[in-house]
């Protein structure tokens, strides 16, 4: 294996310590309503509103063309862009990195609670 070892506990490390899309994806299907509460609940409590439609479209799962007619844009590639650009941001600036992780990991725990 390229990289040996340590480069294989890095990234089962890195891999384990955050939230999963599938992992999202599983809890979203067996309590949706519980997981759109909590979905709303979060993009309620954020200031920047690129983060609400991550939260919206990246963990709740809305349809991008659904959000794209309720906050005004063209079509449903919008939404995804200002997504994309967000993850992006977030590789470069740790602080918005963080945001998105705990974002991630609320969302989990709130449905895992329930």
């Amino acid at each position: 294996m390229l990289g040996g070892e340590a480069l294989w506990k890095k990234a089962r490390g890195l891999l384990s310590a955050a939230p999963r899309q599938q992992e999202l994806r599983w809890l979203q299907r067996n309590g949706e309503a519980k997981f759109q509460a909590a979905i709303a609940k979060l993009a309620g409590e954020q200031e920047d509103h690129r983060v609400r439609l991550w939260l919206r479209l990246r963990l709740g799962g809305q349809r991008a063309s659904d959000l794209a007619r309720e906050l005004g844009y063209a079509d449903g590639s919008g939404p995804w862009r200002v997504a994309h650009r967000l993850e992006a941001a977030s590789a470069e600036d740790a602080d918005l990195r963080k945001i998105l992780d705990e974002l991630r990991g609320k969302v989990t725990m709130s449905i895992v609670r329930s």
